[in-house]
C-alpha cells in the first residue's frame, strides 16, 4: 500500500500499489550429481571428476497485468519458472617430484557450466533492461540492438532489423539476444607448487572464456558526440575508426549522429589472470646450548592481481554483473612478513 489521492477530494489515503498472490512460494532445486576421486602412482596423481544436473523449480516470474487490474502496466510475481544448470567440474594434482629436498606439484581445474531456461509458464520471456530472459536461452543472455557500423554514404550508424535487412533508422532497428551472456560458461585455473630445500614457490593463475559484458565506460569515450566529449575524454581510436567523409568505411558512425547504448559495447570479457605468487623461506631451527629457541620461522612475500591478459578494453573483466560501470578492478597487492613460533 501507498498514499494516494482522490478526485474531488483533498484528503490523502491508502491505496494498493502492487498486487499480491498469496500462492508465491519458495524456488526449489532438484539436484543430481556423479562424482569420481582416482588416485594412482601411489597417490601422487589424483583426478577428481563431478557431473551435474540440477533443475530449478517455480522459479519467479514476473506476469504483466492488464490495465483493467487496476495497476496499469505493473507485474505480478508468480512461480511458473525452470531453470537447468548442468556441467562438469574436474581437477587434477600430480606431484612431478617428491624427494626430501625437493617437490614439484603440478595442478589444474575446469568447470563447464550450461545453463539453460526451460520454461517460463505463461509468458516466454521476459526483459530485464540490457539482458532477457527467454525461454531456450541461458540466463543472462544480452538483449540490445544490432549496431553495424557507419553508413559509408551518410556517416549514420546501421542497424540490423528484425527480419535481418539493415536500417539507418534506430527506431526501426530490432532487438536481439546473440551476443552470448555475462556468466561465463568456461572458468578454471592452473597452480605449480615448488620446494627446494627450505625454500617454497606457489603461483596461481585463473581464467574464465565464452562470456561477454557490456563495457560502459568504452561507450562513454566512443560516443562520438559533441554533448558525451565536452565532458568526457575520447579515445584515440576516433582519429582514424569516426566517419568523416563519404566513402569511409569506418565503424564509428559521424559525430551528428548518436548511436546509442547497443552491441557495439558488447565485448568478449574471457581473461588469464596471473593470480598469486607466494615465496616462502623457512628458517631453519636455533638451538642454544641444546635449547630450542626457536620452534619455527618463516620469512614471505605475497603478490596478489600480478598481471591479467584480456581482450577486454575496461578496467576488469572479472565481474558477476552485465554492465561494467566505474568498479575499481582487483587491486595488486605485495605482502611481506615474518611468523615466528617460540
Amino acid at each position: 500500500y501507498g498514499s494516494t489521492t482522490y478526485a474531488g477530494s483533498t484528503v490523502s489515503g491508502q491505496a494498493p500499489t502492487s498486487a499480491y498472490n498469496p500462492n508465491l512460494k519458495i524456488e526449489t532445486i532438484r539436484k543430481l550429481n556423479f562424482g569420481a576421486d582416482i588416485a594412482v602412482w601411489k597417490n601422487r596423481a589424483r583426478f577428481i571428476v563431478d557431473v551435474y544436473n540440477d533443475k530449478t523449480e517455480d522459479l519467479f516470474v514476473s506476469l504483466a497485468l492488464p490495465s483493467t487490474s487496476g495497476f496499469g502496466n505493473g507485474t505480478i510475481p508468480i512461480n511458473a519458472g525452470i531453470m537447468r544448470n548442468k556441467g562438469v567440474e574436474m581437477s587434477v594434482s600430480v606431484d612431478i617430484i617428491k624427494t626430501k629436498n625437493m617437490d614439484l606439484t603440478l595442478g589444474m581445474n575446469h568447470a563447464i557450466n550450461k545453463n539453460n531456461i526451460d520454461d517460463l509458464g505463461p509468458v516466454s520471456e521476459i526483459p530485464t533492461g540490457t539482458f532477457i530472459i527467454r525461454k531456450g536461452l541461458p540466463y543472462g543472455s544480452h538483449y540490445t540492438q544490432h549496431y553495424l557500423g557507419a553508413d559509408p554514404a551518410t556517416g549514420k550508424p546501421r542497424f540490423e532489423k528484425a527480419d535481418g535487412t539493415e536500417t539507418l533508422d534506430p527506431g526501426r532497428a530490432g532487438l536481439f539476444a546473440k551476443f552470448g551472456t555475462f556468466l561465463p560458461k568456461h572458468v578454471g585455473g592452473f597452480s605449480l607448487d615448488y620446494r627446494i630445500g627450505n625454500i617454497s614457490i606457489s603461483a596461481l593463475f585463473s581464467y574464465q572464456f565464452d562470456v561477454t559484458r557490456y563495457n560502459n565506460i568504452e561507450n562513454w569515450v566512443t560516443r562520438g558526440i559533441a554533448g558525451y566529449h565536452s565532458a568526457v575524454n575520447a579515445s584515440k581510436r576516433l582519429l582514424t575508426q569516426q566517419w568523416q567523409k563519404p566513402g569511409d568505411n569506418v565503424f564509428y558512425q559521424a559525430p551528428q549522429y548518436d548511436r546509442g547504448f547497443n552491441s557495439s559495447d558488447v565485448q568478449d570479457a574471457k581473461f588469464l589472470r596471473f593470480r598469486n605468487l607466494n615465496v616462502v623461506y623457512n628458517i631453519p631451527l636455533i638451538n642454544v646450548n641444546g635449547f630450542r629457541v626457536i620452534k619455527s620461522a618463516r620469512v614471505y612475500v605475497q603478490i596478489q592481481n600480478i598481471a591479467i591478459w584480456s581482450p577486454w578494453r575496461g578496467p576488469d573483466p572479472e565481474d558477476n554483473n552485465n554492465i561494467s560501470l566505474n568498479e575499481f578492478p582487483n587491486p595488486r597487492m605485495i605482502v611481506t612478513g615474518l611468523d615466528i613460533n617460540f
